[in-house]
């Protein structure tokens, strides 16, 4: 049979990732051995939705919720009713029109938010955590070093060192 009548998951079809000295730069997750390196940097807010095509009036106003509102509860089915539209028809239009799903915006527009928020040497890591929208400093922390490759306590000492941003 032609290759894509085959049971095979569609993974096993693919090219394979490039490798040497031309491939592009991949994010190691932290170890105990050297210090990670932080994923490279994806557009958040208005810039993402600039970035990946031209957004709707619907997705303009998520958008512009999920700003002014990013420390209360986020969920699909009240982002979709700012929009006016289903849950599934929202969730595909706000993904088609910024390459992030309402989820991995909301977390990265937090993220974003409490980067800013540790540049202050008097916030703790939990009065951040809650004032971002996290349930708790835990949970914030794990969500942080996914984003950015580094705790929360290690981005708010490099802030302190002049080494960050």
């Amino acid at each position: 049979p032609p290759p894509h009548a085959t049971s095979r998951p569609a993974h096993h079809n693919a090219t394979p990732a490039p490798h040497g000295p031309h491939a592009p730069e991949t994010h190691t997750p932290p170890d105990n051995r050297s210090p990670a390196t932080p994923p490279p940097a994806r557009a958040v807010g208005a810039a993402a939705v600039t970035a990946h095509r031209a957004a709707s009036d619907e997705t303009r106003r998520v958008t512009e919720h999920i700003e002014r509102h990013f420390a209360e509860t986020l969920d699909a089915p009240s982002l979709a009713a700012i929009a006016g539209l289903s849950v599934s028809a929202f969730a595909r239009r706000f993904h088609e029109e910024t390459g992030l799903t309402p989820a991995e915006y909301v977390a990265e527009v937090r993220i974003r938010k409490a980067k800013l928020m540790l540049d202050d040497p008097s916030s703790s890591v939990t009065d951040v955590a809650l004032a971002c929208g996290f349930y708790d400093a835990s949970h914030f922390s794990s969500a942080f070093l996914k984003a950015t490759g580094i705790s929360p306590r290690k981005y708010a000492a490099l802030f302190e060192n002049g080494s960050a941003r």
